[in-house]
């Protein structure tokens, strides 16, 4: 039986919803699975972290924004995030075996997309994105082990898309110089966890992306694995893909063993994500032309070397 469990992350105190029917349910056990499940969700922030484009004004330098003749000649775009609501839905299901939760992680991200020009200009517009992502959840072990016996088993990347949208992601191919060759057409496919991509330290990441429209701006947002600019709370590079002139863009980056976590360079082997961030030419070229916007974030593991 598949027993709906919904909170908004932002209230303290939630109320319990559960819909059963033709059999009885403990509402107490529920709860304690929900609170396991969600203690899981706030340990692995690699797989759930909302932090989606770094920190969005930080640009490659060696990559900065072409100057292109339209309404506004832009060099440099950023967002500013306001509010950030979170959601999680839960749904049991108590007949399955192993029991099983499938789970709903929603992002509502509102503010103002800033785009600046060659003579010092500013054009504010307002956006709202909306991030979801999806995971699911087993129950392989007893109520006195650790998260009440919940393992993370499958998770999906992250679609991010602005309210209005129009531009679109129809393919993303990723290979590496280690041999790596993966197509997606669905970022919220569930992945089993051990199925993540695996990406040798020290391997190039291609990516290629499928829009159909050459007129797009795609930026790349990775882990900063140099401290770039000056800043030791840079964790996030931002580059743009190249256009190939056909509907396509293409960008790359090395793996590394290490990067900036929190102002420090550590070593950071195991789950990470980058996103491909997609805007429409009316979002930064023109001044009468909405936000429109559609991201993918995806997520991947860093291996050490073999030997080391």
């Amino acid at each position: 039986m598949r027993i709906p469990i919904h909170r908004l992350l932002l209230v303290p105190a939630f109320a319990l919803v559960l819909l059963a029917a033709g059999c009885e349910s403990n509402p107490t056990e529920l709860s304690q699975d929900r609170s396991a499940i969600e203690s899981i969700i706030a340990e692995e922030l690699d797989f759930f972290t909302a932090d989606l484009f770094g920190d969005a004004s930080n640009d490659d330098p060696d990559n900065p924004l072409a100057r292109t003749l339209a309404d506004i000649t832009p060099v440099r775009f950023f967002r500013q995030v306001l509010t950030t609501d979170r959601d999680i839905t839960i749904s049991v299901d108590e007949t399955a075996d192993p029991i099983r939760a499938d789970v709903t992680w929603t992002a509502v991200f509102d503010g103002v997309f800033h785009v600046t020009d060659t003579e010092a200009n500013t054009w504010d517009k307002d956006f709202s994105d909306t991030a979801v992502r999806y995971a699911t959840f087993e129950k392989r072990g007893t109520a006195t082990e650790t998260h009440r016996g919940w393992r993370l088993t499958e998770i999906s990347g992250t679609e991010v898309v602005s309210s209005p949208v129009n531009v679109q992601i129809q393919e993303v191919h990723i290979t590496s110089s280690g041999g790596l060759d993966e197509t997606f057409d669905n970022v919220n496919d569930l992945i089993a966890r051990e199925d993540v991509l695996a990406i040798t330290a020290g391997d190039t990441i291609m990516v290629t992306v499928t829009t159909g429209d050459t007129t797009d701006v795609i930026m790349m947002h990775y882990p900063a694995f140099l401290q770039a600019q000056g800043s030791m709370n840079q964790h996030h590079v931002r580059r743009r893909f190249r256009n190939n002139g056909d509907g396509t863009y293409s960008c790359g980056f090395v793996a590394h063993r290490y990067a900036w976590v929190r102002g420090q360079l550590r070593e950071q082997l195991g789950p990470r994500h980058f996103t491909i961030d997609v805007l429409s030419h009316g979002s930064i070229f023109t001044d009468d032309e909405p936000y429109d916007a559609m991201s993918w974030a995806i997520v991947y593991r860093v291996a050490p070397v073999s030997g080391q």
